[in-house]
Formats: C-alpha cells, sequence, structure tokens
C-alpha cells in the first residue's frame, strides 16, 4: 500500500488531502477526487467536518 499526501491551495486557504491505494498513481487519483469533493462542498455552502 502507498499513500499519497498533496498539499492544495484554494483561495487563499491551504489544505492537504491523502489518498490511499495498491498503486501509487491511483491513490493520486484518490486524493485529487477528495480535493475536487472539498471544493465543491465548499462552493455549496456543505458543512465538512464541522468547519
Amino acid at each position: 500500500m502507498v499513500e499519497t499526501v498533496i498539499t492544495w491551495e484554494y483561495k487563499s486557504q491551504e489544505f492537504k488531502t491523502r489518498g490511499l491505494d495498491a498503486d501509487q498513481t491511483e491513490a493520486a487519483i484518490k486524493a485529487t477526487l477528495r480535493m475536487l469533493n472539498i471544493i465543491e462542498n465548499k462552493e455549496h455552502g456543505m458543512v465538512i467536518n464541522g468547519k
């Protein structure tokens, strides 16, 4: 198993997402999908993890 951690900056806010998979590329894709979901939820005013 490999873990990919990606640091992002969006609208002057920095955050990290992680992806875990047996394949490094798939782990990176999962981390990227998490980032896209976070941004989409923020744009629609949804609360994630109490933030």
